[in-house]
């Protein structure tokens, strides 16, 4: 249902970035992975990352949340990112 919903949505660029990590947390993976390969280019992966470290940063000192909801899935796009960031074109 929560893949449909995207399909069917027009937002904001910035929006999209929010609501990738939204559906990591909340476990949706599929659909997260799914908002990052449409939306992440080269152009925008900055601002990807900093819409993820700004949602996920609970004080100053940011660090990837572990042990929450659905632990095992909440550093996963966050990788992803930062390799996507890191690769040459």
């Amino acid at each position: 249902m929560v893949m449909q919903f995207y399909k069917k949505s027009n937002l904001p660029e910035k929006s999209y970035f929010k609501a990738m990590i939204g559906c990591e947390i909340r476990g949706h993976i599929d659909t997260a992975k799914q908002i990052f390969k449409d939306k992440v280019n080269k152009s925008n992966v900055k601002l990807a990352i900093s819409e993820y470290e700004d949602f996920c940063k609970p004080r100053d000192d940011w660090k990837p949340i572990k042990n929450s909801y659905n632990g095992e899935y909440l550093t996963e796009i966050h990788e992803m990112l930062k390799k996507f960031e890191s690769t040459k074109f």
